[in-house]
């Protein structure tokens, strides 16, 4: 997982059999298969993206 840190995106990697899978989210919540977990974009910048005056 690559956290963006001037703009709100989370690119995510995922491994499939003998590939990986890519996956970019932008906006709304984003799925942490491996910990079974679901993460609004928002959650991971909140206080973050305000400090430097970037809208989320």
């Amino acid at each position: 997982m690559l956290v963006s840190q001037d703009r709100p995106r989370i690119e995510i990697y995922r491994r499939a059999q003998d590939d990986w899978i890519h996956e970019t989210a932008g906006q709304g919540r984003f799925y942490l298969g491996c910990l079974d977990l679901e993460v609004s974009l928002e959650a991971v910048y909140q206080d973050v993206l305000a400090e430097i005056d970037i809208p989320c």
